[in-house]
């Protein structure tokens, strides 16, 4: 085991396990165990919801797939609350809201972003994973978390923590390189054939994935794409060279990460 594993102290932190599977639920709470962190278990969105009615928690751990409320319509529910109620936790933050997955992929990553959720974790969960989710949340340390650097060209922290640098992992960084590449060429299309509703989905799907990646540069350019075009801006030539050359240096350094693995 570890030994750096045992450093730190979050015996104050508040989980709140969710999963529809008993083995999970038992797994992931002796591993938190472990970490000195106590949690509370539901088998459902719905009980979490009733819980979180009394109860306030600092980071819930929530299946992606369990049947009636999935993880990511349990977000939506929980955003939808604290947008309500103007309730946003101790603090002013929102509770920490963390996927687990047995099949986490780059669609399935932005679903639960997009369904707003904080963070995915892949299964099989290790140790030194959970602390590193844990520790991320803003609760778990004196200083804020410092919000990605849009400067960076290429920097995948965040499917590192979900994949580990693993095969899964170089199987993903590919997946996303085809996807940029295919984004690209459907941006560069939709501007020929001037179809602008094309060229800001694929601005927009392209924003999605690369920020998830750690191209957060191309992300950049991917939204001032799809704002240039939504807004029929005179500037939607320059943008789109400049989603060019930064899909070029993001693609160009993840192949060369890749190679590194």
């Amino acid at each position: 085991m570890d030994t750096d594993i045992k450093a730190g102290d979050l015996s104050q932190y508040r989980v709140l396990i969710v999963d529809d599977d008993k083995m999970s639920r038992v797994l992931l709470s002796h591993q938190l165990a472990s970490l000195g962190v106590p949690c509370e278990q539901v088998s459902n969105g719905v009980d979490a919801l009733a819980i979180l009615d009394h109860v306030q928690f600092d980071c819930i751990l929530c299946d992606y797939r369990m049947p009636g409320m999935d993880g990511p319509a349990l977000a939506r529910a929980i955003r939808t609350r604290e947008a309500e109620t103007g309730f946003a936790g101790e603090a002013g933050k929102t509770v920490y809201i963390v996927a687990v997955s047995a099949n986490a992929d780059l669609d399935q990553a932005q679903d639960c972003f997009d369904a707003g959720m904080n963070d995915v974790l892949a299964k099989p969960i290790e140790a030194a994973a959970l602390r590193a989710i844990l520790e991320r949340h803003p609760a778990a340390s004196a200083k804020d978390v410092a919000p990605d650097d849009v400067s960076t060209v290429f920097e995948p922290s965040r499917l590192v923590r979900i994949y580990g640098r693993t095969p899964r992992l170089r199987a993903t960084l590919e997946q996303w390189i085809a996807a940029a590449e295919s984004a690209l060429r459907n941006i560069r299309r939709g501007v020929d054939m001037q179809d602008c509703e094309a060229v800001a989905d694929h601005a927009h799907r392209l924003l999605g994935s690369a920020g998830i990646a750690g191209a957060h540069k191309l992300a950049k350019a991917a939204a001032a794409l799809e704002n240039a075009v939504r807004g029929n801006s005179p500037e939607i030539a320059r943008e789109v060279a400049e989603i060019g050359a930064e899909a070029m240096h993001a693609i160009g350094a993840a192949r060369a990460y890749i190679e590194e693995l």
